[in-house]
């Protein structure tokens, strides 16, 4: 199978198909070759939305997240428990 343009954009992510096919609609609209810049419009006014999911989705976890950073602060002192007990940081 050779290259095509459909393959070559299948191997995208859904937000990067969405993102580029903006970017375009932009560039067709000002009657320009896309360049990284229409990307960079594109990122920059679309991310307001893309925050928004961003904190709705932390909101819904927010006690999940909680809950994984004691966790790692618990072993992180632990560890440094044991490190202390076992005198591994002497220093010299």
């Amino acid at each position: 199978m050779g290259f095509t343009i459909d393959n070559f954009f299948n191997q995208f992510s859904d937000r990067s198909n969405t993102l580029l096919h903006s970017a375009i609609i932009l560039a067709e609209r000002l009657n320009k070759d896309v360049i990284s810049l229409h990307k960079l419009h594109v990122i920059l006014w679309d991310s307001e939305k893309q925050l928004k999911g961003i904190l709705i989705n932390i909101a819904n976890k927010i006690d999940f997240l909680k809950n994984d950073i004691f966790l790692l602060l618990n072993q992180s002192k632990n560890m440094i428990n044991l490190q202390n007990a076992s005198g591994s940081n002497k220093k010299f």
